[in-house]
């Protein structure tokens, strides 16, 4: 199949076929902003939060966020305004 046909079937634009074709992004590549946190620290973050709300902890968006903003303190990242 030629790049023209693709581009017209699939609804590609060009560069984004080359990008592909030329491997400069990967398979699994995400789109969006990056993590401020490793891996890890998202997991970390993810079954803190979990766990508050398996013991019946009210836990809302506001206070995820200020508890983010303290958890990435203390790792040396800092957010504008304390919260991410």
């Amino acid at each position: 199949m030629s790049q023209e046909t693709i581009q017209t079937t699939f609804n590609v634009s060009r560069p984004t076929l080359q990008t592909h074709l030329n491997e400069k992004v990967t398979l699994d590549a995400n789109p969006g902003k990056m993590s401020r946190f490793t891996y890890q620290q998202e997991i970390k973050l993810m079954d803190f939060a979990c766990n508050r709300t398996d013991i019946g902890v009210r836990f809302d968006k506001k206070q995820f966020l200020m508890y983010a903003g303290q958890f990435a303190k203390k790792y040396g990242e800092n957010f504008n305004g304390g919260s991410p």
